[in-house]
């Protein structure tokens, strides 16, 4: 049997040479409909807990780099203080096998 090396593991790991394909592809085609609103109530939870603007941006746009219509959700976070009210948390919802049709 032969040992991987952590670095060899990671490196072969890295899809597409970008951070943000594997991502969208998981949010695209894993989620359900009712998973993704849970991922963007959990996202815009915790960037209702007092972040900075420049924090938000850069959120919003690794959300949008991902996956445009979950960082155009994601950047519908209310930044006001009197707007810091977490949106309700939707039921967790299955995600789909790897491969499965649907």
């Amino acid at each position: 049997m032969r040992r991987v090396a952590t670095q060899d593991i990671a490196r072969t790991l890295h899809y597409a040479g970008d951070d943000f394909t594997q991502a969208g592809n998981m949010v695209r085609k894993v989620l359900y409909d009712d998973t993704r609103k849970v991922l963007v109530s959990n996202v815009t939870r915790h960037l209702l807990n007092g972040v900075s603007r420049p924090v938000l941006d850069r959120a919003v746009q690794y959300w949008r780099n991902s996956n445009r219509s979950t960082g155009d959700k994601v950047a519908q976070v209310p930044t006001s203080p009197d707007a810091n009210t977490p949106p309700n948390n939707p039921p967790q919802a299955p995600c789909r096998r790897m491969g499965a049709e649907g």
